[in-house]
């Protein structure tokens, strides 16, 4: 019995482990942000003034880079009829996108994070 319990404990463990790894490249870190980008460019941000926010938010990426992902992925999931009529000309009343909206999504909460990882645990020792 020890050694099945071991098993599980080494298994929980690795699950911890694998859950707590962050995306490595700009463009793992930056997919989950492209929706609320999306909506940015829609609303009348630059492509320009997003990818400052970005980078004072912690993600090195330039101008060019940004525009690459998401050509990328708009090929690759096509495009929503707002996303086609994107300008990447400055309009008037341009509003900013916050550093902390950002962030929010870049960095979440590591209280949260635990809680998550916790619960995906407990679920998959029930499916035991």
């Amino acid at each position: 019995m020890g050694s099945k319990q071991e098993a599980v404990s080494v298994q929980d463990g690795l699950t911890a482990t694998l859950n707590a790894l962050r995306p490595q490249t700009k463009a793992a870190k930056l997919r989950p942000l492209i929706p609320m980008i999306e909506r940015k460019l829609t609303e009348g941000v630059t492509l320009e003034t997003i990818a400052q926010t970005l980078v004072r938010g912690g993600l090195d990426i330039s101008l060019g880079t940004l525009k690459s992902y998401l050509s990328r992925h708009r090929k690759k999931y096509g495009k929503s009829d707002d996303a086609q009529n994107v300008s990447c000309e400055r309009p008037s009343s341009a509003a900013a996108t916050s550093v902390e909206e950002l962030n929010a999504l870049m960095r979440p909460d590591p209280d949260a994070e635990a809680h998550m990882i916790a619960r995906f645990e407990r679920a998959g020792r029930r499916k035991k």
